[in-house]
């Protein structure tokens, strides 16, 4: 048999060989899908004998889960508060914490993700659309805020008032992360909250629970706190941002469960209670 015939019976072979690959993972994957379902469909079971209905608008399909690394980058922080406040001289208050002194006003950042922002007098009118006045000025600190009603609050009057936004990476929310917009006299005056610190590396984790594991552990925690449930009514996954003074953190994957009895937040590690507060 010469070369060139031996070259093609060996790409027929490599060719056989990938698809039956492809044909196995294809069944795995099908069959995960079958058993997530099925696991689902049990736990779901399970929350209506205990009284518990699901409702037809809860989201139970999510991707895997992530946890992302975090960090505090001075470049970018100067060159976005410089965008809001004009050319900026930067004070090194010690502990990681930076004082910004610009030509609308001072800024005081730290490595935490807290900061604090203080306008000059009319720099920022509120406008027709205060809410709108805060997301545009957050967008110049490269921050993203949740869209809709959810993580929204606006009470502002006669150009005097507040704002309070929550924050999101991606499409997802940040539960510890808001900031909140203080107007007087027809213009911004502060703004301060938890920023969002720049996304680092992000990692698919092997040991995250699934919906249903989450959902079973919801039960058990209304079941050991006593809480009385009748409804499920919003499944969401969010983030929680942990970072020290150093300005490396992380977030961690938390999810949020609405019920006709208030919201209970789990970690998406641990599967843990968490005690947190949703604006």
């Amino acid at each position: 048999m010469d070369n060139s015939k031996i070259k093609n019976f060996i790409i027929i072979i490599l060719l056989i060989v990938n698809l039956l690959l492809t044909a196995v993972i294809g069944a795995d994957m099908v069959k995960n899908r079958t058993l997530r379902r099925q696991a689902l469909e049990g736990v779901v079971a399970i929350m209506e004998s205990r009284g518990i209905t699901v409702s037809e608008d809860v989201a139970l399909s999510y991707p895997d889960l992530n946890i992302c690394s975090v960090r505090r980058d001075l470049d970018a922080e100067k060159k976005r508060v410089s965008a809001v406040l004009g050319k900026v001289s930067v004070q090194d208050r010690g502990g990681n914490i930076l004082l910004y002194l610009g030509e609308r006003g001072e800024a005081q950042f730290s490595g935490t993700g807290v900061f604090e922002i203080l306008m000059n007098v009319g720099a920022v009118p509120t406008g027709q659309d205060p809410e709108g006045t805060a997301r545009a000025f957050l967008k110049k600190l490269g921050i993203s805020a949740v869209k809709g009603d959810d993580g929204v609050r606006v009470d502002v009057r006669d150009g005097a008032g507040t704002v309070v936004l929550n924050c999101q990476i991606g499409k997802t929310e940040i539960i510890n992360c808001q900031v909140t917009f203080i107007f007087t006299d027809g213009s911004l005056m502060l703004v301060s909250g938890t920023r969002p610190l720049d996304k680092g590396s992000s990692d698919s984790l092997d040991n995250a629970m699934d919906v249903s594991t989450i959902l079973m552990r919801f039960l058990d925690i209304i079941s050991e706190s006593g809480h009385v449930c009748s409804r499920l009514e919003n499944l969401e996954l969010c983030y929680v941002q942990s970072a020290p003074a150093s300005g490396l953190g992380k977030l961690e994957p938390v999810w949020c469960l609405t019920t006709d009895a208030g919201e209970f937040y789990i970690n998406g590690l641990t599967g843990k209670r968490e005690t947190l507060t949703r604006y």
